[in-house]
Parts: C-alpha cells; structure tokens; sequence
C-alpha cells in the first residue's frame, strides 16, 4: 500500500460483494427447498392419497 491510498480507498476496496452474496445465498436457499420440500411432504401426501409414503417416494426424484 502506499501512503497516497486514504481511508476512503481503502473501505471501497475492502467492501464485502453484497449483492453477489445475496444472490448467493438466495440461490442456495432455494436450491435446498426444492429438494427438500417434497420429501418433508411425503407423509401429507400419502395421506391424502391413501398411500403408503414410501410408494410415494419415487416421484420426489
């Protein structure tokens, strides 16, 4: 670093990449949903389809 660099400089060069970040971090979040929701679903909809929850389970795939 040299000594004409301000503060300023330095907090602007240092920033985290906020909306990448988001983007991130919203992208993995429904990643996980997707893949997740139907297997937490599965009892509900044996149930209401009168079906064991295993037989159910080849549709989540």
């Amino acid at each position: 670093m040299t000594s004409e660099m301000t503060e300023r400089d330095l907090s602007t060069s240092e920033r985290l990449p906020l909306a990448a970040l988001l983007a991130l971090a919203t992208s993995g979040f429904i990643t996980i949903l997707t893949e997740a929701l139907p297997a937490g679903l599965l009892p509900q909809m044996g149930s209401s389809l009168k079906q064991w929850s295993g037989s159910l389970s080849h549709f989540t795939q």
